[in-house]
C-alpha cells in the first residue's frame, strides 16, 4: 500500500488514492471534488444587510455551506487516517516529491532501487534509513544480558524486549513486561484431529510462567506495540526487511529483536505443525525463539540469548533461520 505526494516545508502534502474521489490537499485543509477553495475559508454574510426576498436563498446556501464544512471535517479525518495508516515516506534526494507506504519493509524495497533516497518517518520527522550510508563489514551494539529464568520458562519475547529497552536507557522488568504484554487467552482445543489454538500475532499464546500448561509464545506485533508503551512512538517494525537491513540499525549502535529459533539454523519442515485460530491457519514451532541481535562480521551474526546470554552463530544459517521465522524484527527509531 502507498500513496505520493509533494514534501512543501517541514510537513509533507499527499493526496489520497483517486479510486476514493479524493483531489490533493492544500495547505492543511482537503479539497472537496468539485469546490475551487477550502469550504473552510469560504468568506460569509455576516454583517451584510440581506433584502427579504433573499432570506430563503441565503438559508439554503448556508445548509449547503454546513454540509460542505462538515464534509471537509469528515474528509480531514479521513486524509488523517491515511496519514497514521502510511507513515513511511521515500524521498528522493533533489525532489521534493515522494512516495509513503505502510510498512518499513516496503519502503526499503522501493527506496533501494533509488540512489540516492531516504526514508522518514512521517509523524517524528526521523530519519530512518538512507542508502547514501555505508553500512560496514562489521559492527557491535550494547545491550545488557538479562535471563528469562527462573521466573518466565516462556518469557523469552518479553526477556528480549527488556533487553533491547536497557540499551536504550529504560530499565524495564521482564515481569512487568509480561504482564502487560497482549495475551491471546483462547484455550487449546483438539477437535476432529485439529489444534485449535491462539494467535501469536495476537498476543501471548499459553501460559508464559510455567510448563505445566500449554504455551507457546507471541510474535512481532504485540512486541512493537509493547515498545511504545514504554517508547512512545519510537517503536520500529522491520517484519518483512532483509537480514542486511537489520545490519544497518546495529551500524547505528541499535539493538534489533528477532524471533529465531533454538538452533540458529534452520529446522526441517517436520519441526513446524499448523494450529487453527480465529485469524486462520498459523503454522508454528515448539522450536521458537526469541532474542536480541548485537552485532555481525562477515561470518557470524552476535546475539544476547535469554535463555544462554551472549553468543554468536553462523551468519548465513542464522539469517535463513531467522526467514523461516517470518523474518520478524523490531528495533528503535534512530
Amino acid at each position: 500500500m502507498e500513496r505520493r505526494g509533494r514534501h512543501t516545508g517541514k510537513r509533507p502534502v499527499f493526496s489520497l488514492p483517486v479510486s476514493k474521489g479524493y483531489t490533493k490537499k492544500e495547505s492543511r485543509f482537503h479539497v472537496i471534488p468539485g469546490l475551487t477553495r477550502d469550504p473552510l475559508n469560504f468568506p460569509d454574510n455576516r454583517g451584510l444587510r440581506v433584502k427579504p426576498a433573499m432570506t430563503v436563498f441565503n438559508i439554503l446556501c448556508g445548509c449547503v455551506l454546513t454540509g460542505a464544512v462538515i464534509a471537509s471535517v469528515l474528509l480531514s479525518s479521513d486524509c488523517e487516517a491515511a496519514e497514521r495508516a502510511l507513515p513511511f515516506d521515500v524521498f528522493i534526494s533533489g525532489s521534493d516529491d515522494f512516495t509513503a507506504f505502510s510498512d518499513m519493509a516496503a519502503a526499503l524495497d522501493y527506496a533501494r532501487q533509488i540512489t540516492p533516497s531516504f526514508i522518514y518517518h512521517r509523524d517524528s520527522c526521523r530519519l530512518l534509513w538512507d542508502n547514501d550510508m555505508p553500512v560496514p563489514q562489521s559492527a557491535h551494539a550494547e545491550a545488557p544480558v538479562k535471563l528469562q529464568l527462573p521466573e518466565l520458562p516462556r518469557g523469552c519475547e518479553v526477556t528480549s524486549l527488556a533487553m533491547l529497552l536497557s540499551s536504550q536507557g529504560i530499565d524495564a522488568d521482564k515481569l512487568d513486561l509480561a504482564g502487560r504484554i497482549k495475551k491471546d487467552p483462547t484455550p487449546y482445543q483438539i477437535k476432529d484431529g485439529k489444534v485449535f489454538y491462539g494467535n501469536p500475532h495476537t498476543g501471548f499464546v499459553g501460559r508464559m510462567d510455567s510448563f505445566a500448561g500449554p504455551g507457546y509464545g507471541v510474535y512481532h506485533e504485540p512486541v512493537a506495540e509493547l515498545l511504545n508503551g514504554y517508547m512512545p512512538g519510537m517503536a520500529l517494525d522491520l517484519t518483512g526487511c532483509g537480514f542486511n537491513d537489520l545490519c544497518y540499525y546495529l551500524a547505528l549502535d541499535i539493538p534489533v529483536w528477532v524471533i529465531i529459533n533454538t538452533t540458529y539454523a534452520p529446522l526441517p519442515q517436520s519441526a513446524f505443525i499448523t494450529w487453527n485460530t480465529a485469524l486462520g491457519p498459523v503454522q508454528i514451532t515448539y522450536h521458537e525463539h526469541s532474542a536480541v541481535l548485537t552485532g555481525y562480521d562477515e561470518t557470524y551474526v552476535y546475539f544476547n540469548d535469554p535463555l544462554t546470554g551472549a553468543g554468536r552463530a553462523n551468519r548465513p544459517a542464522f539469517a535463513s533461520a531467522w526467514e523461516q521465522m517470518g523474518r520478524q524484527a523490531v528495533t528503535v527509531m534512530p
